[in-house]
């Protein structure tokens, strides 16, 4: 049994796409999975043991990736399709079962509107398992003390609490016990935007800058607790099954919000979806992590 799974070419919208593919390792344990992914983020699907082929998909003028795509898969029979591009490519395919996504407006969170639509359950959660060589890399790395995740960066500068305050922040952090690692994108945009917290925080971890997203997995896994923007970065945390905290201003939270057994939010002050980041103060972060923190069972110094 042969299933074809088309996703986003964006680490986020992918990562939310796992509650389907978790829907689909369920209902269908011995299908085996061709995904179709944007060719950053190919390493991701090859965390999952139900994944028999990964194919890039990359744009062209005039959707000519599609034709290109069709060529690849129009002789396999497959026994299913989902769509979450909402592609006509499946009409023009062998498959007993088509399920595209429909691109209406809604106001649910963007996984559950998928699950829903997919005829998936909503108690369905995303969720991937690094492999155990990344595992034990980042064993080794990060040693035995404890540390916290933050990543100050995301798709647009809008979405980005101040980089002084996550400073500030992980100064806080590490008089109650934690040691800091910063996550961020691949991109000249990122390593500048994160050059002033490495510079006061030089002995934070660095894990960025592209680095492989199943290494990343593992080392996000490594840590105690996820703190930072609305990215990519923020829901693949959460899919991980850390406690996970995502930040969120411009972006609207009842939409985009992470999800996980331990995923939280906080919005910045103002209407949702259009709240200033500069104006959620550090103490009020620092109150709801104290909150997260009690929770979540994660044990604390004292603050010196």
């Amino acid at each position: 049994m042969r299933i074809l799974f088309i996703t986003s070419s964006r680490l986020g919208d992918a990562v939310i796409s796992f509650s389907i593919l978790e829907g689909i390792r369920l209902k269908f344990p011995f299908a085996k999975l061709t995904v179709v992914c944007g060719s950053e983020i190919v390493s991701l699907f090859k965390m999952f043991s139900n994944v028999e082929k990964i194919i890039p998909l990359s744009k062209r003028k005039y959707n000519y990736h599609w034709y290109l795509l069709w060529r690849k898969c129009v002789k396999t029979k497959w026994f299913a399709v989902y769509d979450l591009r909402s592609s006509l490519l499946s009409f023009f395919l062998e498959t007993e079962q088509k399920n595209v996504l429909k691109g209406k407006k809604s106001f649910n969170l963007r996984a559950l509107e998928q699950l829903s639509q997919m005829g998936f359950s909503s108690d369905i959660f995303p969720r991937v398992e690094p492999f155990f060589e990344e595992k034990k890399r980042t064993k080794a790395l990060f040693g035995i003390d404890r540390y916290i995740a933050l990543s100050p960066t995301a798709g647009s500068s809008k979405k980005c609490w101040p980089v002084e305050d996550f400073i500030r922040l992980g100064d806080w952090l590490k008089t109650i016990g934690f040691k800091l690692a910063i996550f961020y994108g691949k991109g000249d945009k990122e390593r500048f935007a994160v050059k002033p917290f490495l510079n006061h925080h030089a002995d934070a971890l660095i894990l960025g800058g592209g680095k492989d997203l199943s290494f990343i997995s593992a080392a996000l896994q490594k840590c105690s607790l996820f703190v930072g923007n609305d990215s990519g970065l923020m829901h693949l945390s959460a899919a991980l099954g850390i406690p996970t905290v995502g930040m969120f201003g411009p972006s609207v939270a009842k939409l985009y919000a992470p999800r996980g057994e331990k995923a939280f939010f906080l919005e910045a002050p103002g209407k949702s979806g259009y709240g200033i980041m500069s104006l959620l103060s550090l103490e009020q972060v620092k109150e709801y992590l104290m909150i997260v923190f009690r929770d979540c069972g994660i044990d604390i110094g004292k603050e010196i």
